[in-house]
């Protein structure tokens, strides 16, 4: 007899497949679960997926993501979690409408799915907010309330505000004609309608919020008259080039001003103009903590609030850090000077740019008797203090444009003018004779450092120096008289180099 193996599905619980054999199918027949993954077995679309909306009636649409819609058979759509009180009905992906019951707020849709083998699915929601208040707390400001403007093309910058607004209209005109609806901001650059000339302008606004609801329209106006002040000026402590310090005086002058407003890096503060006598209004103005060119502009405004497009300017340099210390070596590095009148080079070297620098020399700490000098990386001939011998300290300082001072840089050189004491010097221990050409040295010398040696008085100036030893081996001597293997010499003093 032949059998047949098939498989029936059974659906044992919603989303949950189970496949298994018949009784007479082979004995190795075997069941397979797939087990529902953590995503939405519901699809719940609300208008269309908005997420706002201002009227209570809705469009809801439902679809099975897990199930093929020809085993379902019935559906419970509603606003209880529990849908106990809600009856099944037919199973449809169209869309339908409900009506929202109750206040503003989050509305939750429940909805339950049932297969055609009764298997129920979990209870799933999607929500949606409903809003009929339309936004408030609006707020439309046309160049910061200002009264005027004088802008000949009639730009302005209005700011906006309204809580809960999505988007914004504005418009010149009380119907918001040609207007459309545009992103909320709360800064607009505008152009005010200027085609009828000077005069009050007006600029309306209203906003809707993501449900749709509109407010009502608000306006601001300001007054378009274009003669400014003429005659504006400004200068910085009194025309200086450089400060170094942040607290500088400006000194204005316009005509027919009544309000100046000065502006440095981003910084701006009006002040009521009242001049002096001299027809000049003193500001205390303190610059930024940022070294370098300070330019400092100043526009003018009239009782008509009419503002100077052009500023009147000036500009000072601002540098309150000291140049770095110099470097200074003395006779490119020498320890030691045996000149006579005390006379070194100095080489110094700044770090900053040398043209804008001047120099102070000294061989006093604290610069005693010194003068500033036009800056040199260079001096041919400075004259140590000739007193005594000893350790000799020269002392540098740079100063800038600005009048900022260095730290002070130093050299040191010993000035040793005294030579060195011979207190002795032999040949092989004051032997009068010797065998062979090579002999031992012996000095005794006091502050010795290097020594010229030679057998010939007159080519000692051409001898090389070399490092001085209290006992010089191996010297080779030229015979003065030979006799059998025995030589005659004479003792000859080396010239020595001091320390």
């Amino acid at each position: 007899m032949l059998r047949l193996a098939y498989i029936i599905p059974v659906f044992i619980a919603f989303g949950v497949r189970a496949e298994i054999c018949p009784v007479n199918a082979p004995s190795h027949f075997s069941v397979s679960i797939s087990a529902p993954s953590s995503l939405p077995l519901i699809g719940i679309r609300i208008n269309g997926g908005a997420k706002f909306t201002n009227q209570k009636e809705i469009e809801v649409e439902i679809k099975s993501l897990r199930t093929e819609k020809a085993l379902l058979e019935s559906m419970k759509v509603g606003f209880d979690p529990t849908l106990q009180n809600v009856q099944w009905q037919p199973y449809s992906e169209s869309a339908f409408k409900l009506l929202l019951t109750g206040d503003e707020g989050d509305k939750m849709i429940y909805v339950q799915l049932k297969d055609k083998a009764g298997n129920e699915s979990p209870v799933e929601s999607n929500k949606i907010i409903y809003d009929t208040t339309p936004p408030d707390n609006l707020l439309l400001k046309i160049n910061n309330d200002e009264k005027y403007t004088n802008d000949k093309l009639g730009r302005v910058l209005v700011e906006l505000k309204a809580d809960e607004a999505h988007e914004l209209m504005i418009s010149n005109s009380a119907q918001f004609a040609n207007a459309k609806w545009e992103p909320y901001k709360e800064s607009i650059k505008w152009v005010i309608d200027v085609g009828a000339g000077d005069g009050e302008k007006s600029v309306f606004a209203k906003f809707k919020d993501m449900a749709g609801n509109e407010s009502k329209v608000i306006s601001d106006v300001i007054y378009m008259d274009v003669t400014p002040p003429v005659g504006g000026s400004i200068t910085i402590n009194d025309g200086a080039k450089y400060t170094r310090s942040k607290n500088v005086k400006l000194s204005i002058s316009a005509n027919d001003a009544t309000m100046i407003r000065v502006v440095s890096r981003g910084i701006g503060k009006n002040y009521d103009f009242i001049p002096k006598a001299n027809g000049q209004m003193d500001v205390n103005w303190e610059l930024d903590t940022l070294e370098g060119i300070k330019s400092i502009k100043v526009y003018f405004m009239d009782e008509a609030k009419n503002t100077t497009k052009v500023p009147a300017e000036a500009s000072i340099i601002y540098s309150a850090t000291p140049p770095d210390r110099p470097a200074l070596s003395i006779n490119q590095g020498q320890k030691y000077t045996n000149s006579q009148n005390g006379s070194v080079s100095l080489q110094i070297s700044p770090k900053e740019s040398p043209q804008n620098l001047k120099l102070m020399l000294s061989n006093h700490p604290n610069f005693e008797g010194a003068t500033q000098r036009a800056f040199a990386t260079a001096v041919p001939s400075w004259q140590l203090d000739v007193d005594t011998d000893g350790l000799k300290t020269v002392y540098a300082r740079i100063i800038d444009l600005a009048g900022n001072i260095s730290d002070v840089g130093k050299a040191e050189i010993f000035l040793d003018r005294t030579a060195p004491k011979v207190n002795s010097f032999t040949i092989d221990n004051n032997a009068r004779h010797c065998i062979g050409l090579k002999v031992t040295l012996t000095c005794d010398i006091d502050d010795a450092f290097e020594a010229q040696y030679s057998n010939n008085p007159n080519t000692l100036k051409n001898i090389k120096w070399e490092k001085y030893l209290a006992q010089r081996p191996d010297w080779t001597i030229l015979p003065m008289m030979e006799k059998k293997s025995f030589m005659h010499v004479s003792e000859t003093k080396p010239e020595i180099r001091p320390k």
